[in-house]
């Protein structure tokens, strides 16, 4: 019986091979946890109405889906993108979300050593939502 190599060398019990799109598609369930609970701050503070917050919350969650369908889309491969698909992703590119945890924790000393030249940013720090 083989065991593929990625399987038995690793230098992190989580260390693996798998599609970023996991990742991708959990940046966009937080912006969504995050611009819902914008919104309610928004109506608790009565800075809006709730008529006005249901339907900025409708359109957001549909934009957001849209965002990620088409991510996931371009992630399959084997398409052609065009410049409209291109200048989109671009676009989205462009998007940030916040990151309230350290993405030093938890890696392998040789990820680490590999990391010393970045500095770490200051929490929370904005990142893109494709880095």
């Amino acid at each position: 019986m083989a065991v593929p190599e990625y399987v038995v060398d690793k230098t992190t019990k989580l260390e693996g091979l798998y599609n970023r799109i996991h990742e991708i598609r959990m940046r966009f369930e937080v912006s969504w946890r995050d611009f819902q609970i914008t919104q309610y701050q928004a109506l608790i503070c009565s800075e809006t109405d709730q008529v006005t917050v249901q339907q900025r919350l409708v359109e957001k969650l549909q934009q957001l889906l849209d965002d990620c369908a088409f991510i996931a889309e371009c992630n399959v491969g084997g398409e052609f993108l065009d410049e409209d698909r291109i200048a989109r992703l671009l676009e989205l590119g462009k998007q940030s979300w916040q990151r309230y945890f350290s993405d030093s924790i938890g890696l392998s000393q040789e990820e680490l050593a590999r990391n010393l030249l970045t500095p770490e940013a200051e929490l929370p720090a904005n990142e893109c939502l494709f880095a």
